[in-house]
């Protein structure tokens, strides 16, 4: 037991002396630390609060900063910077883009709003609106914007020009329209 600790305490040895002598190339190192600190991120089973990832940051550049002058600290706390960088760059990011979603079917209502974008794909159109006012709002959020993707036969007038005031009439579709032709409960399959 003792010959397999010795051995991989060497090895261990080795590592950390050869990393402690690129202290010129330790900027090549960034990535590596970025890396693991986003795959990081990724496989956590939640979404970590933005506050605590920013503070955490925030906390370990300032005591990197003021530690500077200790090499053995340098290579020690850079890399935990980095790493969680790699952690808050993503937690941030994802809090600044949050926007709300629709969580409930929402009553046939309209939405009027000003056209800011209409995108034309092969299968659908969708159009940004912006500003939107509800008939019948879901929430007491602000909405800045709307996407409403439009399918078949539905099709924007090509009359119509970004800051054209639209009025939309939204209407979930029927439960029976929503189904598959695959489903057995469906009559004549």
């Amino acid at each position: 037991m003792y010959h397999i600790f010795s051995r991989h305490a060497s090895r261990l040895e080795a590592f950390l002396e050869t990393f402690l002598f690129q202290d010129t190339r330790l900027f090549y190192w960034a990535p590596v630390f970025l890396g693991i600190g986003i795959w990081g991120y990724f496989s956590l089973p939640y979404e970590p609060d933005w506050r605590v990832t920013t503070s955490v940051t925030v906390a370990l550049g300032t005591l990197t900063f003021l530690l500077r002058n200790l090499r053995l600290v340098y290579f020690i706390l850079v890399p935990i910077l980095i790493t969680t960088l790699g952690v808050a760059s993503p937690t941030l990011r994802s809090h600044l883009l949050s926007t709300p979603l629709l969580k409930e079917e929402l009553p046939p209502q309209w939405i009027e709003g000003r056209l800011s974008q209409v995108e034309t794909y092969p299968a659908y159109q969708r159009i940004t609106l912006l500003d939107p006012q509800f008939q019948k709002p879901f929430t007491q959020l602000h909405v800045p914007k709307v996407r409403i993707t439009l399918r078949g036969r539905l099709q924007i007038s090509t009359h119509l020009v970004p800051g054209d005031l639209l009025k939309v009439t939204f209407q979930p579709p029927s439960p029976s329209a929503s189904r598959s032709t695959d489903d057995p409960a469906l009559p004549g399959s």
